[in-house]
């Protein structure tokens, strides 16, 4: 079997004190180009962000000479990957732009060309990012072959070919199939929870199936460091027994003939096909590496509260994309980020009140208390539940629909049992650290004022003792509303946080053609059509896991639609900006349950959240006949 390797080097990921650096290039880097030397039969693939590669240049000038003979004399190829190591599907399209130009410029300047192969950062994969690798000159894309539906995984075709992925075939570019089950057992062997028979019967069992693979391509950090106690390093025994394992394994396996060492560009040229695929669908709009746990939610909604890491870097954003800003969004500030890491975050950033001018927040001016609970103009019409929280019980646009497109389906419209509850629009869940559920489904005042532009109705709740004010403006002129969210928090430690949820009317829409649409990382909206699918991002992966995954929406804007009709979500760019999480699936006499929850917390092993004090975030919903 023909094979070659990825080693992912990154000197700046997110619990590496910047002291420790020489000694990750000490105890991985040079080790890993000294197999070299003792191995003649070996190639390796190497990718760095372009920084990781300025960094060692100035670190460790040495070690780069040498992999740079290595490159010359065909025995090492770099892989690129950008100037940080960004998670593209949940970052803006002129970040990611900029990432790959200030990435390609570099690498120009260092290595003296431009890579050929792109490494997809996080094995974050969405189909829409292969058009913008291949404007940058790329010919092909790593990502993880076990992050592909079960359809496309157990297809020939695909698993031992690089097969061309993208949304559209003339624009895009080959995969090289990286493989999170190879790279994983390969760091069994080096850490001895498996021997060397079982590690090569592991292989002779694939070469039965496969014709390539990639035989590592995780971190190259793992092998012989780790980031955690003093100095940063295994103990001596312990990196020199690493490594003798590995040697070993690797001059086992080529003596045996069991697998060819080629370079990634080698491989490409071998299995290159012009079969085009879309690698994504509905389910899975974004591939990541290894399991479930590693959804793009890590990366947007968990970790150090990232929602505001995200609205942060983006405010920060002016027409010149500069190299800080292209840092704010690296990835490596997003997982598990020390303090010190967090406070060289905020250090970047400009005081907010430099962008913005600050305003005046009087909630209760000029409105007045009312009983009523049904407003309307010429284009929107609302109908409120002050029982609960001021939901939203019926949303109208009457010049794109007579019919309500949101609102609150009632215990007993769903016949299947575990959709038996009320279903509401407009309203906040949140599950504290020690699974505490809360929601604003409280009995509520409505207050109300106008101007020439909007009917505005302010409604006064809480979430636990945490102050809450949702102001709604309809307007005049157009068929939209404006929601405005206004919490003021005594130390809220979120699990999750969702605000608003709103519950789709499945009556009010065509269940064969809804779809949604949202970008991912690029300028392209990608649409998926829902019907028959099950999309379950809201649910729990495990219990400290609480998603599946989220949408892109890198452009501020969410649309779901049917064949006349669409519903446009903008989020204020200026404000926070949540994710969006769907539930979709298809019910009895073809109906279908659908609930949009936007986040700003979501959970896993990387998470910490606190909440305290003022915070304010909005959104539009606009609608238009197609």
């Amino acid at each position: 079997m023909n094979v070659f390797t990825a080693f992912h080097c990154n000197l700046h990921y997110s619990s590496l004190p910047p002291e420790y650096l020489p000694n990750a290039i000490k105890y991985s880097y040079e080790p890993i180009i000294k197999l070299l030397e003792i191995n003649k039969k070996l190639k390796f693939g190497i990718e760095m962000p372009a920084t990781t590669l300025r960094t060692l240049a100035m670190l460790n000038p040495t070690l780069l000479t040498e992999i740079l003979l290595h490159i010359k004399n065909g025995r090492v190829e770099f892989i690129g990957s950008g100037y940080e190591q960004i998670v593209a599907p949940v970052t803006p399209h002129r970040v990611n732009r900029a990432n790959l130009r200030q990435g390609n410029a570099l690498y120009k300047k260092m290595l003296g060309k431009i890579p050929d192969i792109v490494y997809v950062n996080e094995q974050a994969y969405a189909d829409s990012l292969m058009k913008l690798y291949k404007q940058f000159g790329y010919k092909a894309a790593i990502f993880d072959l076990e992050s592909l539906p079960q359809k496309l995984l157990t297809n020939p075709q695909i698993y031992n070919y690089c097969p061309l992925g993208g949304t559209e075939k003339n624009s895009a570019i080959h995969t090289l199939w990286n493989s999170s089950v190879y790279f994983q057992k390969m760091q069994k062997y080096l850490r001895a929870d498996i021997t060397l028979a079982e590690y090569i019967q592991f292989l002779k069992q694939q070469n039965k199936v496969k014709a390539y693979s990639c035989i590592y391509g995780g971190d190259t950090e793992n092998i012989g460091f780790k980031p955690y106690g003093l100095g940063g390093f295994i103990r001596p025994q312990q990196y020199k027994d690493i490594f003798d394992r590995l040697a070993n394994a690797l001059d086992k396996i080529t003596s045996l003939k069991l697998v060819t060492f080629r370079l990634p560009s080698e491989i490409l040229k071998l299995y290159a096909s012009n079969n085009f695929y879309h690698f994504c669908q509905v389910d899975q709009p974004v591939l990541v590496k290894k399991q479930e746990k590693y959804n793009i939610s890590r990366w947007s909604l968990a970790g150090r509260s990232n929602v505001f890491l995200n609205t942060y870097a983006d405010n920060e954003l002016s027409k010149n994309i500069s190299e800080k800003n292209v840092h704010l969004w690296s990835s490596d500030y997003r997982t598990f980020s020390s303090n010190h890491r967090l406070y060289s975050f905020f250090s970047h950033i400009k005081s907010p009140q430099k962008k913005v001018k600050p305003k005046t927040l009087d909630l209760f001016s000029d409105f007045k208390k009312v009983r009523q609970n049904r407003f309307k103009t010429p284009f929107v019409e609302i109908l409120l539940d002050p029982k609960k929280g001021g939901s939203i019980q019926k949303l109208l646009f009457p010049k794109v629909s007579s019919k309500s497109l949101i609102g609150t389906l009632k215990q007993g419209f769903y016949k299947e049992k575990h959709l038996a509850a009320d279903w509401f629009s407009n309203h906040a869940i949140t599950f504290t650290s020690d699974d505490v559920k809360l929601t604003d489904l409280i009995p509520a005042p409505i207050f109300t004022n106008e101007t020439n532009k909007t009917k505005e109705c302010l409604i006064g709740t809480s979430l636990g003792t945490h102050e809450v004010w949702k102001l709604i403006k309809l307007s005049k002129e157009t068929a939209s509303v404006q929601l405005h969210y206004y919490y003021f928090f005594h130390d809220l430690e979120p699990k999750s946080f969702r605000c608003p949820i709103f519950t789709l009317i499945p009556k009010s829409w065509d269940t064969r053609t809804i779809y949604v649409g949202s970008h991912f990382g690029t300028k392209e909206l990608v649409t998926y059509k829902l019907f028959p699918y099950t999309i379950n991002q809201d649910e729990l992966v495990s219990p400290n896991v609480t998603s599946h995954g989220c949408l892109g929406v890198t452009e501020n804007k969410l649309v779901i639609g049917d064949i006349d009709k669409r519903l446009v979500f903008t989020f204020n760019q200026h404000g926070l900006l949540p994710k969006p999480l769907i539930h979709f699936e298809p019910t009895e006499n073809n109906d279908f349950y659908f609930r949009l929850y936007l986040s700003i917390a979501e959970s896993d092993e990387t998470s910490h959240h606190f909440f305290r004090g003022f915070l304010h975030y909005s959104l539009s919903i606009s609608a238009s006949k197609n």
